[in-house]
């Protein structure tokens, strides 16, 4: 099976992070749209190479993601093929 490549339209956008780079330009993908859950799901059915139910598969993507954000809570990373889910800190210190 070929690896498939990405191809994305960017932008130039100035960076905001006064540390190390503020003022730099720096690139930013441009978002050709948004999926939640259920579209993703009608994309797995709607190319047919599933034998799931949508409910089976809504079922088995919710028990995935708890899992996932379970083990997130707990303090661990979760590697997946799409890459890998760390805890994280956002806000001001």
């Amino acid at each position: 099976m070929a690896k498939k490549r990405a191809e994305w339209n960017i932008k130039l956008v100035r960076s905001n992070y006064k540390l190390h780079t503020n003022g730099e330009m720096k690139p930013q993908v441009i978002l050709k749209r948004t999926y939640n859950m259920e579209e993703l799901i009608d994309r797995i059915r709607s190319r047919g190479g599933c034998a799931l139910s949508r409910e089976n598969l809504r079922h088995a993507a919710g028990l995935l993601m708890s899992e996932v954000e379970d083990c997130l809570l707990e303090g661990s990373a979760v590697i997946l093929p799409v890459g890998r889910l760390a805890p994280g800190l956002t806000g001001m210190w």
